[in-house]
């Protein structure tokens, strides 16, 4: 009798543990955007107003904090006081299966705007890539310090 009591008690405790551990390991569409997001991207490609804006950058490169902030490169026509505005980014849900990225660049309006967001893979060069599209500006960036094969499980899929 004292066997079978315990054997209970250890499945009541398992199953509240699988269940504790599979609630916290679910995560919305928005959390997994936002982890892909996080870290640095390498500009590979932009445009601002259909004219290419890559090579006015100082540096092709920005990145998208946890904290909600996002590191701007300054252009050729920045004012060294540029350097001390902070931008932010979230993200918005605009449909069932769709999110965009929101950027607030005060420093760059290039920067600004409500993006269009896609994840994709480049498998020749073994790259992790966005796509980001807005009313006026496109970049297209891969990730920096990422294992294609590792990070990149799941990365083009909507």
């Amino acid at each position: 009798m004292l066997k079978l009591k315990n054997l209970e008690v250890n499945i009541s405790v398992y199953t509240c543990f699988l269940f504790i551990l599979f609630l916290n390991s679910c995560k919305s569409k928005q959390d997994l955007i936002k982890d892909k997001l996080i870290g640095s991207w390498d500009i590979y490609e932009m445009s601002y107003k259909d004219k290419d804006y890559l090579e006015t950058l100082l540096i092709n490169a920005f990145t998208i904090e946890k904290d909600s902030a996002v590191t701007i490169p300054d252009t050729i026509h920045s004012e060294i006081e540029d350097s001390e505005i902070i931008s932010k980014w979230s993200i918005k849900q605009v449909e069932k299966n769709r999110s965009i990225l929101f950027i607030d660049c005060k420093k760059n309006p290039a920067f600004t705007g409500n993006y269009k967001i896609r994840f994709f893979k480049n498998y020749e060069r073994k790259l992790l890539g966005i796509e980001l599209k807005s009313e006026t500006t496109y970049i297209s960036a891969y990730k920096v310090l990422q294992n294609f094969d590792i990070d990149g499980k799941n990365w083009d899929v909507p």
